[in-house]
Formats: C-alpha cells, sequence, structure tokens
C-alpha cells in the first residue's frame, strides 16, 4: 500500500464566479462594454503520459498488454483463433493515470505554469488537474490566452487546440457553461453543459424500465448528480433545482408490495 504524506489543492468548479465578484468589487465601473468579462480556456494534451517517468525506475514501469494474437502479415484478414490471447509486454515512459503517485507528481507542472502566469506575466488564471481556465476584461483582447498558448508549449506541454476554447462570455469550463454577460447586473449564470441533462435523465429512464439498478450504474448516476447540484458553494444551486425536480419526479412513484 502506498501512503503520502503530500497533498494537492484544486480549485472549486465555481471560480470564475468568486473571481469575478472579487474583480466587481474592486471596479470603478459596470463589467460591460470594453470592461466585460470573459472566459477562456486550455487543455493540456498527453497530461499523465507526457510527464516522464524517471529512467532509473524504468525498471518498475513494465507494463503487460493482453489482447487476441495479432493476425500474420500476409493473411491480415484471419481472425484470432478462439481462446488465444497474446501478452505483450513493455515499457510505460510516461505517468500511468490512476496511480496515487502520478496524481501529485503531475499536478507540480500545472500549478508552477499558473504560478508564472499570475506572477510574472500578470494573468488571472487557474488550472483544475490538466484543464486552464483563463478570465480576462474584454479591452485586453486574448493576450492572456496567447500567454497561456506560448507558456505551455515553452514548457513543453503544449495545449490541445482542438480543445481550446476562445474568450468569450458564453464558455463551457469543468463540465458547466458560464454565462457572464450579465455580471454587470451583478451576477453570472452557471448551466449545465449541452447534453448532461439528457444523459442522466436517459439513464435514469433506463433503470426504472428495468426495475433494477448495478451498483456500477448508480455510482455513476450519483456522481452525475452529486457534480450537477452541487456545483456552486457545494449547495444546490437555484439554477440547478429544476433537474433535481426531474430527478424526484422518476423516482417519487408509487410502489406496491405483494404480501
Amino acid at each position: 500500500m502506498t501512503f503520502l504524506s503530500e497533498t494537492i489543492s484544486i480549485v472549486p468548479v465555481d471560480i470564475a464566479a468568486h473571481n469575478a465578484v472579487w474583480l466587481a468589487r474592486r471596479t470603478p465601473v459596470p463589467l460591460r462594454g470594453e470592461w466585460q468579462l470573459e472566459l477562456g480556456s486550455e487543455d493540456q494534451g498527453e497530461a499523465y503520459r507526457g510527464i516522464p517517468n524517471a529512467h532509473h525506475l524504468l525498471g518498475n514501469c513494465v507494463i503487460a498488454t493482453v489482447g487476441p494474437k495479432p493476425t500474420d502479415k500476409a493473411a491480415p484478414s484471419a481472425a484470432p483463433k478462439e481462446g488465444k490471447l497474446h501478452v505483450l509486454f513493455s515499457i510505460l515512459y510516461g505517468h500511468s493515470y490512476g496511480l496515487v503517485a502520478a496524481v501529485n507528481n503531475y499536478n507540480r507542472w500545472p500549478e508552477l505554469m499558473v504560478a508564472i502566469l499570475r506572477r510574472i506575466l500578470m494573468v488571472p488564471c487557474w488550472h483544475y488537474f490538466d484543464d486552464m481556465g483563463i478570465m480576462q476584461l474584454h479591452f485586453e483582447e486574448n493576450t492572456g490566452q496567447l500567454a497561456v498558448q506560448e507558456l505551455m508549449e515553452l514548457m513543453g506541454r503544449p495545449a490541445k487546440r482542438s480543445k481550446s476554447i476562445a474568450l468569450g462570455t458564453m464558455t463551457t469550463h469543468l463540465g458547466c457553461v458560464f454565462k457572464m454577460s450579465s455580471m454587470h447586473k451583478g451576477y453570472i449564470t452557471i448551466l449545465p453543459k449541452e447534453g448532461r441533462l439528457e444523459k442522466i435523465a436517459s439513464k435514469v429512464a433506463a433503470s426504472l424500465q428495468k426495475n433494477n439498478i448495478s451498483s456500477s450504474d448508480a455510482s455513476s448516476l450519483y456522481g452525475d448528480l452529486n457534480f450537477l447540484l452541487t456545483t456552486s458553494y457545494n449547495k444546490v444551486g437555484c439554477q440547478n433545482l429544476i433537474v433535481y425536480d426531474l430527478f424526484l419526479s422518476f423516482f417519487c412513484f408509487k410502489t406496491t408490495t405483494k404480501s
């Protein structure tokens, strides 16, 4: 068993709201127009696997891949015989996702990057493991996001451009949709990302149709609902009560027992 004395700290999902409130209380003008708050996001490609293991520890990084034996090159369409498995040993040069020490060790990289961006480049940003959040005012254009991308490149861990989300007033970040356009009125809106409600409702409906639910499906549903209903300040936010009502409408039904 592995024990670690080191712990990691991560930002709350609603950090954008925290930062927006902090800024709104300190600016002399309403946060709109050129002073409109905008949110962007970057994602590190090959996050854990991109952090190399120590060379002298590679002997402890041998992994086994079990699967059907590869077919002969001369007959690539030939199917492997049933029951015949092939074990392939290889060295995993990057961190293995899911190992306790890998999470702690990986987290040092984005922590260092955020420290550089905040203290030297003056970019309001944060990270949630490998997801980077950037917040700026409209008149700054996209200078902060460009700084994040450049620094990630310089540090040898470039951003995955296909997951890059440009600065804007309505941004999907950490599984939620942040609507910043109403900040000048004193609030922002945090909504579930597209498809999340339908996904949860589909899981509930499938369980009701079968009249049972497996432990793994129950755990998955619990995780979805827990994240959805505790996004803001670890309480059920008013904007999520619709989902809560949906949940109750599925489960609050009459049941009968046979004697």
